[in-house]
């Protein structure tokens, strides 16, 4: 039974209401889980983790641009630029979008095959 989205935005009401960015989160996605033909209620824990990760993403990135990619350290030998720790975690964190995506059902632009898979083959033809 497919639900537009304000009934479902009623139905499945934002577990935290205090968080503005999270909440934009959830509106945007719950349409996307909560229609699937395969939705269970439990999927939305597995939503609520992913609109977390989504802001760690974002708390991440903003730390990085303000902060830089790098730094500069010196020691016994000599000067050397390293990568903030920021860097490495928001790609763990990317990857774990990703795999919740995947999880839930809701494909990445990049993932979305834009033209039909007989024209695979035009050059058989």
């Amino acid at each position: 039974m497919q639900l537009d989205d304000k009934e479902l935005l009623k139905k499945y009401k934002c577990p935290i209401k205090k968080n503005p960015e999270f909440t934009v989160y959830w509106r945007r996605l719950l349409p996307s889980v909560a229609n699937r033909d395969n939705f269970a209620e439990y999927h939305l824990k597995n939503l609520e983790i992913l609109c977390t990760l989504y802001l760690e993403y974002d708390r991440m990135t903003q730390i990085i641009q303000e902060d830089g990619f790098s730094y500069f350290s010196s020691g016994r030998y000599g000067e050397q630029r390293k990568t903030v720790p920021e860097v490495t975690e928001r790609a763990k964190v990317l990857a774990e979008i990703r795999q919740y995506s995947r999880l839930l059902g809701i494909l990445l632009n990049k993932d979305v095959n834009l033209t039909d898979p007989q024209d695979d083959n035009e050059w058989i033809k």
